[in-house]
């Protein structure tokens, strides 16, 4: 839930760093008071600052839209699975890597 909230607020804000140094000490918190290791939760809170990209607010995103000549419905069927699909992995991933034993 903090990876999503992470980075959609990233993306709508534009405050990346901002926003990872919200969402992380909360999810370090909530990991700890839950007795778990806190290594996953930061890591993915820190990369899925970076995750979002769904919406052409600026940047590489605007750009491929401008390119390629897309509407806003087409640049969202391909891009809000991706999003979710990035997620998911870099979830598990953080698992994975850090156990939260």
């Amino acid at each position: 839930m903090f990876c999503i909230l992470t980075s959609v607020l990233a993306t709508l804000t534009g405050s990346t760093i901002g926003t990872v140094y919200v969402f992380a000490p909360m999810a370090i918190a909530t990991c700890m008071n839950l007795g778990l290791d806190p290594t996953a939760a930061a890591a993915a809170i820190v990369i899925s600052g970076w995750c979002g990209h769904f919406l052409p607010i600026d940047g590489m995103p605007a750009m491929i839209m401008g390119t390629g000549n897309y509407k806003i419905g087409e640049f969202w069927k391909f891009t809000i699975p991706q999003y979710f699909i990035r997620l998911l992995a870099l979830t598990i991933g953080a698992v994975l890597i850090f156990p939260m034993r």
